[in-house]
């Protein structure tokens, strides 16, 4: 099954690297992506220029994940 992903910055990443990543992440070094575009663009509107980034993704079990399964809305 093929998932859309989406990730709001400043720039677009073609192919994220986990190596950019900043340590002072929330949950640590990682690249943080969304399946809610709405999200991704609350996470962009930081920026003076937001860009999203959306990503066709087939999920791999070999890959370490930590997936939220609620919402949380401020």
């Amino acid at each position: 099954m093929v998932m859309k992903l989406y990730h709001g910055s400043y720039s677009v990443i073609e192919k994220p690297e986990i190596i950019k990543s900043k340590f002072s992440k929330d949950f640590g070094q990682g690249f943080y992506c969304t399946e809610i575009e709405a999200q991704a663009n609350r996470w962009a509107s930081r920026y003076e220029k937001a860009v999203i980034s959306m990503y066709e993704y087939v999920p791999d079990n070999d890959l370490k994940m930590l997936v939220f399964r609620e919402i949380w809305i401020s």
